[in-house]
């Protein structure tokens, strides 16, 4: 008898849950980049009944966050603390996740269970999601709320404050088969290569002694990866044990990359052997093997937008590789970087300049209409603008008259933008591409300018002061405005390339060169794994007239001010040849970017 209560009681749940999973199913066919709320449940056991966790304004349960946790996860999780002692009386203590002995955690405990955390649950629920889902839970007398990246455990316990919180009754209660789950709707869905192995059976080797382009290319290979199918693989170098499904990135120490097939400048070799996806290039066209495999392979073939690579070639053969018609760009600049900037950091501690290797290669007047030379004002409206004006304008034409920013252009088109610098951003240089006045040192209008743009949501990513150090944002910014489908512009600044040559300190300049290398190493791999996409690096001016001794050989300053010294002009992407072997105007780099978002009057 009581069996039968039990199966007729399940019965009625799977009927009344019938319309919940119809109207669940329904919500997937969504655009990619929208979040979808899956909240199927199946029943296996007994029926649900309610839980209280907390009543009569005490509990028994304690918060468990990670021991090792990100500022954003642990302000959620004392937010989450302060709501529930705010809403419900419940004082309830935090604590680590920290044990000695892991085998002694308890397998049922009292916990309310935050992010990343040593308990099974926990790590049970973190496999079975992508990066920008998220899942709560109870079960063994847990709740569990954890996402596939710390922004989505975030919205997880927003979630869990909005929907299980009750302030009116002072409680908190759940359901005992509690399982919701938050997926979001990425641009591709499952992944499956020929063999039958899904895509999170790989992992992504690059040459532990190799190259830098082979590194980042294998890095923007998990980028790609991650931000459109929430797959997050592991990257390591070749030095790890080998394992059967692999991404090899250059020249590995696997079999399978001696492929001993010749390429010259611009070839790649994209070719499956077995379990091994090869992906080669010669020097910085590594990337463009990941990048043909990302845009001509990963691409929907099944239902919806899965995705069945069942097509690579099997035989190695170089290619040559193709980029298409842009409609996203890159400007990077290196403040104060003229040529021999270059040559003092090569002839001292760096090995190569990533730029030196790009096909097309030029130079760049710089002068404003200030006599004499031009300040980074002038120079950063002349780069974003595509008109001349006078040293200290920001964004405004000689008569103190507004101009349309490449930025603005480019948003006006629906694309996302970033401005990103290692100064702060209402330094000139990136004040040009945000602001529209006519005095760099007005720093408070200035600012006000700029929140105006944040607050309007018109820019995407936009960061500054740094310090020193643009590679870890560069990553970050570039993968952001690339998501989905979406066309994108950035600037990208290295600042202390002219900071540190006002004073004339080489060794500082030196390595401020390196690290702007470091960023423009990755942009480049980056601009391959997106083809539709152009990148100029270039300068605002040169600062400090770096000449060569022709006694020592030795690189020194000459001043402590900018010059009118024409700068570097390096390119790569669709059309970028009509700056190889050229001198042109910083003004010209403008209306090159802006044609490329269909503004062919730009600057005129």
């Amino acid at each position: 008898m009581k069996k039968n209560v039990r199966l007729l009681s399940l019965i009625l749940v799977l009927f009344m849950l019938v319309p919940s999973m119809f109207a669940c199913v329904n919500k997937l066919n969504t655009t990619a980049g929208t979040t979808v709320i899956d909240t199927t449940q199946i029943q296996t056991a007994e029926p649900s009944f309610p839980i209280d966790i907390i009543s009569d304004n005490s509990t028994e349960y304690i918060l468990i966050r990670p021991e090792n946790v990100s500022d954003l996860v642990l302000d959620a999780a004392l937010n989450l603390k302060n709501v529930i002692k705010e809403q419900t009386g419940a004082d309830m203590s935090i604590k680590e996740d920290w044990v000695k002995d892991v085998s002694a955690i308890p397998e049922s405990a009292k916990e309310i269970v935050i992010g990343d955390c040593n308990r099974p649950q926990s790590q049970e629920m973190l496999d079975e999601i992508n990066q920008n889902d998220f899942v709560i839970a109870f079960e063994d007398d847990r709740i569990v709320i954890i996402g596939g990246s710390d922004a989505a455990t975030v919205e997880g316990i927003e979630y869990f404050i909005a929907h299980y919180v009750d302030a009116v009754n002072k409680k908190i209660t759940v359901q005992s088969d509690l399982r919701y789950t938050n997926r979001y709707d990425y641009f591709l869905g499952d992944v499956a290569i020929s063999g039958g192995s899904k895509l999170r059976e790989y992992t992504i080797i690059y040459p532990k002694n190799g190259s830098i382009y082979e590194k980042y290319a294998a890095e923007n290979l998990a980028s790609d990866i991650l931000k459109n199918t929430g797959t997050r693989l592991l990257v390591t170098d070749d030095s790890n044990p080998e394992k059967q499904y692999e991404f090899l990135i250059g020249k590995t120490n696997r079999a399978a990359s001696k492929t001993n097939v010749t390429m010259v400048d611009g070839q790649y070799v994209l070719v499956q052997i077995g379990g091994k996806v090869v992906m080669d290039g010669n020097s910085y066209m590594v990337g463009g093997a990941v990048g043909v495999f990302l845009n001509d392979y990963m691409v929907p073939t099944g239902s919806g937008n899965d995705v069945e690579i069942d097509n690579l070639p099997t035989i190695a053969k170089a290619e040559t590789f193709v980029f298409k018609e842009a409609k996203s760009a890159i400007l990077m600049i290196g403040d104060g970087m003229g040529f021999n900037h270059i040559e003092m950091a090569l002839s001292e501690t760096l090995d190569s300049f990533a730029a030196n290797d790009l096909p097309n290669q030029g130079s760049c007047t710089t002068i404003s209409l200030t006599s004499g030379y031009t300040d980074s004002a002038a120079a950063g409206t002349a780069l974003a603008t595509g008109y001349k004006t006078y040293n200290s304008y920001l964004g405004v034409d000689r008569y103190n008259r507004p101009l349309v920013s490449l930025r603005e252009l480019a948003y006006s088109k629906g694309a996302k933008t970033a401005i990103l610098t290692t100064d702060v951003l209402t330094g000139a240089t990136p004040s040009a591409f945000l602001v529209h006045h006519n005095n760099r040192s007005d720093t408070e209008i200035i600012q006000a300018q700029i929140d105006e743009v944040i607050r309007n949501n018109a820019i995407t990513y936009a960061k500054g002061y740094m310090g020193d150090d643009l590679i870890n944002d560069t990553k970050i910014a570039l993968s952001t405005i690339s998501e989905g489908d979406n066309h994108f512009f950035a600037m990208i600044e290295g600042a202390y390339i002219d900071k540190y040559s006002h004073s004339n300190d080489k060794a500082n300049t030196i390595m401020a060169v390196t690290r702007f290398n470091d960023s423009v190493a990755y942009t480049i791999e980056f601009v391959l794994c997106n083809p539709d996409t152009v990148l100029i690096i270039t300068a605002d001016h040169e600062t400090g007239g770096i000449t060569k001794n022709t006694t020592t050989g030795e690189y020194e300053y000459t001043v402590t001010t900018h010059t009118t010294t024409p700068v570097p002009v390096f390119a790569i992407g669709y059309g970028t040849e009509v700056f190889n072997n050229k001198q042109v105007d910083n003004t010209d780099i403008a209306k090159f970017i802006a044609a490329v978002y269909t503004d062919e009057n730009f600057g005129q």
